[in-house]
C-alpha cells in the first residue's frame, strides 16, 4: 500500500517531485507499451516499449523512424497526423517494426490526444499481436481501451498544472490547490493500475493471499480517512460517512489479508458514494460464528433487479458514463478476492433507497498482538555511520529515495547504470546496502547483482521493480538478492526492510 512522504517535513517542491515520481512508476508499472510525443518528438516511453522493441529510450528517441517498416510507415505517419488535427481518438491500427535480430514484429497501436496547457500531446497505447489471439485477448483488449480512455483525464490534470506550477508568480494558496489536484490524480492513477494490474494477476492465478492478524480497527481508521478524502474530491457533500467499530482489542484483533481486506473496502465504499447524493455511507464489521463480517451500506440510486446478478461481471457498470468513470472491473475483482479467501459476497439492493454489500470471511482462531506490535506514530529510522548505493538510472526516482533516507544518517551513494553500481561497489566495498533497480541501461540489475555477490556474497541487496508477479519475485531472489520491493515505494516499508538487513 503506497505511503506517501508529503507530511514529513518536505517543500512544496519536494511533493512536486514526489507526485512525478508516482506518474513515472504507474506508468513505468503497466504492461503495455506506453510512448508520449509532445511536440511531434517522443519524450517518454515505459519498460514494455522498451521490451516490445528491444530498444533503449535513447535508441528510440533519434531512430525510431527507421524501426518501422517501410511500408507502415507513412500509414502511421498520417494516422498520427490525423488524431493531431481532428483531436479525437481513432481506431486501432496495426503496423511492422524491425527488430535489432532483423526480424519483423506485428503491433497494434492506437493513438490519443492530450492537451498540454495550450499545445497538444500524443500518447500511443501499444501491443504485441499474439499468434493465439483468443476470447481472454479480446477482453483484455477491450480493458485496454476502458484503460486509455480512462488515462486521458488526470493525465491531462498532472501535465497541465505541472506546467503551470512553473510560473513564479502564483500565490501560494493556488499552489497548493494545484499540488492538491496532480496527487489526487496520482492516486486516480494509482487506482487504475491496481485494477488492471490485478485483472491480469487474476487471469493467470497469480494472486496469492497472505494472512496475518491485525486489528480491524486501524484498519477501520484508515478506510473512514480515505472515504472522507473521497468525499471530499467527488463533491459529495450531503452525503455522511458513518465508520461502525463495535469491538475493542483483543476481540477486535482478526485473521485474513490486510492490504487485500482494504482493497475490498475501498471498492465498495467508493461506489457507494459515487451513487449516493444524499444520505449516508456507512460501513462496519462484526465477529460473529467464526467469521469476520463486513458491511457497506448506502443510502443512493439502488441497483435494478436485472443488474443485482451482473454487477460482478468484467466491464459491467450501473449508472450514466458522467457518474461512474473506471475500467468496469471493481465488483469482479472484489467478488474474486473474497472467494480467494474462503468467504461469500452477498448484496440486498432497491432501486431509490439503496444497497448494502455484506462479505462474510472465516475466521482462525485469533492471535493476540503483543504491545511491542503496536506503533502509535511512524517509528524512527538511525543508519549513522552506515553507507547506502542506491542504483536508479531515472534521476526522479533517485531524488526521491534520498529524501526517504536524508533524515536516517546514512550516506548515499548513487549509481546511474548497473556497471557503474558494479564500479562503485568496488571502490566502496564499507557499503551497508545496495538499493537495485532492476531495470537499469547499460547493465542491468540483474547482471549487476550477480557480479556484485561473486566479489562480495554477504552484502544485502534489496532489489526495486515495477512488476509485483510472483514469478518476477522468484526470479530476484534467485539472482541472489537479499529482498525486493514493488514500485510505487511505501516509505515505512522500504526503512524496515533496510533496517532487517543492512550490515
Amino acid at each position: 500500500m503506497y505511503t506517501s512522504i508529503a507530511n514529513h517535513g518536505l517543500t512544496v517542491k519536494d511533493k512536486l517531485i514526489e507526485n512525478y515520481y508516482i506518474l513515472n512508476q504507474i506508468v513505468q508499472s503497466i504492461d503495455t507499451g506506453i510512448a508520449v510525443f509532445y511536440e511531434k518528438q517522443l519524450v517518454h516511453v515505459n519498460n514494455e516499449i522498451r521490451r516490445i522493441t528491444g530498444r533503449t529510450y535513447k535508441y528510440l528517441e533519434n531512430n525510431l523512424i527507421e524501426i518501422i517498416s517501410k511500408s507502415d510507415f507513412f500509414k502511421m505517419k498520417r494516422k498520427f497526423i490525423g488524431v493531431l488535427k481532428n483531436y479525437s481518438d481513432k481506431e486501432e491500427f496495426y503496423f511492422n517494426i524491425i527488430m535489432p535480430s532483423g526480424d519483423t514484429k506485428t503491433l497494434r497501436c492506437k493513438f490519443t490526444v492530450v492537451r498540454i496547457v495550450e499545445k497538444k500531446g500524443v500518447f500511443a497505447m501499444v501491443h504485441e499481436v499474439s499468434k493465439h489471439y483468443d476470447n481472454n485477448q479480446l477482453n483484455k483488449d477491450d480493458l485496454c481501451s476502458n484503460f486509455a480512455h480512462e488515462l486521458r483525464s488526470p493525465l491531462n490534470a498532472i501535465i497541465g498544472f505541472s506546467n503551470i506550477l512553473n510560473d513564479d508568480s502564483i500565490s501560494t494558496d493556488d499552489r497548493t490547490h494545484y499540488l492538491k489536484y496532480i496527487r489526487n490524480s496520482c492516486i486516480s492513477l494509482l487506482h487504475l493500475l491496481d485494477d488492471f494490474s490485478d485483472f491480469n494477476k487474476l487471469q493467470h492465478n497469480k494472486i496469492q493471499i497472505e494472512e496475518i492478524s491485525f486489528d480491524i480497527n486501524n484498519l477501520f481508521d484508515e478506510l473512514d480517512e480515505r472515504s472522507r478524502m473521497l468525499r471530499a474530491e467527488l463533491h459529495k457533500d450531503d452525503v455522511d460517512i458513518v465508520c461502525i467499530k463495535p469491538l475493542r482489542q483483543p476481540s477486535s484483533i482478526v485473521f485474513g489479508d490486510a492490504q487485500r481486506i482494504m482493497q475490498i473496502l475501498i471498492n465498495l465504499v467508493s461506489n457507494a458514494i459515487k451513487f449516493t447524493s444524499t444520505g449516508s455511507v456507512t460501513f462496519s464489521y462484526n465477529i460473529t460464528q467464526g467469521s469476520l463480517v463486513l458491511s457497506v451500506k448506502d443510502t443512493g440510486i439502488g441497483i435494478p433487479r436485472d443488474m443485482i446478478t451482473k454487477i460482478f461481471g468484467r466491464f459491467t457498470q450501473v449508472g450514466t458514463v458522467k457518474t461512474n468513470n473506471g475500467l468496469g472491473l471493481g465488483l469482479a475483482i472484489t467478488k474474486n478476492l473474497v472467494e480467494l479467501m474462503h468467504g461469500t459476497i452477498d448484496v440486498k439492493s432497491e432501486e431509490g433507497v439503496g444497497s448494502e454489500f455484506v462479505i462474510c470471511l472465516p475466521q482462525k482462531k485469533p492471535i493476540h498482538i503483543s504491545s511491542s506490535d503496536k506503533s502509535s506514530g511512524a517509528p524512527e529510522f538511525n543508519f549513522s555511520g552506515k553507507k547506502i548505493l542506491i542504483a536508479e538510472d531515472a534521476r526522479i526516482n533517485y531524488i526521491l529515495l534520498e529524501k526517504i533516507l536524508s533524515k536516517t544518517g546514512a550516506t548515499i551513494l548513487w549509481a546511474q547504470d548497473g556497471e557503474e553500481c558494479v564500479s562503485l561497489f568496488n571502490a566502496n566495498r564499507d557499503v551497508g546496502l545496495i538499493l537495485m533497480d532492476m531495470q537499469m541501461p547499460v547493465k542491468d540489475g540483474y547482471t549487476a547483482a550477480r557480479e556484485i555477490l561473486k566479489i562480495d556474497p554477504k552484502v544485502p541487496i534489496v532489489a526495486q521493480t515495477a512488476f509485483s508477479m510472483d514469478d518476477e519475485r522468484e526470479r530476484i531472489l534467485n539472482t541472489g538478492c537479499t529482498d525486493y520491493i514493488a514500485k510505487p515505494i511505501d516509505r515505512i516499508e522500504l526503512l524496515r526492510k533496510i533496517a532487517s538487513v543492512i550490515r
